[in-house]
Formats: C-alpha cells, structure tokens, sequence
C-alpha cells in the first residue's frame, strides 16, 4: 500500500515496551477481499516466530494503535486479516518497518523468515460475498460472524466437530445477548472476541485434520 503513511514509536518501559503507532490513507481491508476486516501490528522476536501486537483502531482511513508487550519490540510489520484473533499472520503484509541505517539490524528483510499463512482463509477459486450485518453492529460481532463463515468454509464442522461444536455453542450464547441489548455492553463485546478465538481454533485443526489426511493417503 505504497499510499499509506505512518510511523510507530517504541519505548522502553519497566521491562516492557510501549508502542504507539499512527498512520493514515488506510483503505477499508474489504478491498482486498470481503473476507477481510481488520489490520494488525505483528513483531518478530528473536527466535524469527511472529507476535501479534494489537488490531488497529482504524476510523476516516486513519490508523492507531496503543499497547503495551513484554517483548522487545525491533522488527514491526502490518497485515489485513479476518479477524483479530488470528493464530498467524496472513500472507498479505501490507506495511513494513523501515528504520533508520544507524539500525541495520532492523532492516533484516522480516518477510523472509516470518510464517505467514497462505490461502487461509479463502479456497482457491472462492470468492466471499460482501456481510450482511445489522447497522451500527460493533465490529467485533461483525468479525466474529466473519470468523463462523471462514471456519464453514474450511469445513471445520466436518474435521474438526469437537471444536466447531464448542464455538457454536458460545456463538448461539453471543449471538441472543446481542440480539437482546441495544447497545451490547463491554461483557458481551469480550464474548464475542472469545467466539472469533473459538472459531479461529476450530479452523486450525480443521486444516490440519485434513492436511494430516493428505498426507496419510497413498
């Protein structure tokens, strides 16, 4: 996104790290496709396994972000995702930290050795339809709706029930405390980030059952 513009500051706080970060001209994520809906900050750690930092808040194409990790924060990169809760970034990295040259060891091409998820959250040849959502939903429902879609579409219900049973079962719980308040309250916006990681689990395994399958068959 050659557009966008930004910058973050760390700062070293009592053994941990504070960032801060802003940026702007950030498009709506749906523009990279329907199953997109939000953008996060990840960082790399020593060990080149990423960490996800926070979701950007974003509003009139302006970006931010402010959180606190025990990490020590060096190699910092964005990507568009589903949902918040992913358990890896996407493949779609759409901003990288470019650092001053008295920090080479900051500009060490992170892309290479970071473990981004490839077809995900989309088959090859499927195309999402734009979400249908009540107006004014929180974004956070509308991600946890996004979450139950993408795990149907990986056919978690089939290869992963155990874990697809429990997140329907918190997402029918979720779904009627909604429905019943006019403005949910913090509680139940909490509940629905449980349901995306509920969903987000059950995606996984479903993935993996089926690559385990592939891999056994002759």
């Amino acid at each position: 996104m050659p557009n966008v513009r930004g910058d973050v500051k760390a700062k070293s706080d009592r053994g941990s790290t504070i960032i801060e970060a802003k940026f702007e001209n950030l498009p709506s994520p749906t523009t990279l496709g329907e199953q997109y809906m939000t953008y996060v900050l990840w960082t790399m750690t020593a060990k080149d396994r990423p960490v996800r930092i926070g979701e950007l808040e974003v509003k009139d194409s302006r970006g931010s972000l402010n959180e606190r990790t025990a990490l020590q924060v060096l190699a910092l990169f964005v990507t568009v995702e589903p949902y918040l809760d992913v358990s890896q970034p996407s493949n779609l990295v759409v901003l990288e930290q470019i650092v001053p040259n008295e920090v080479p060891q900051a500009n060490t091409g992170i892309m290479a050795k970071a473990d981004l998820l490839r077809d995900a959250y989309a088959p090859v040849g499927y195309t999402y339809e734009p979400m249908v959502v009540g107006i004014g939903q929180p974004l956070i429902f509308r991600q946890a709706l996004n979450a139950r879609r993408i795990a149907k579409i990986a056919r978690a219900e089939q290869y992963a029930p155990a874990e697809y049973k429990r997140a329907e079962s918190l997402y029918q719980f979720v779904i009627g405390t909604v429905l019943e308040q006019k403005k949910p309250g913090k509680g139940t916006l909490k509940s629905a980030v449980a349901v995306i990681r509920e969903y987000e689990t059950a995606r996984a395994a479903s993935i993996a059952q089926q690559n385990r399958i592939r891999l056994a068959s002759p």
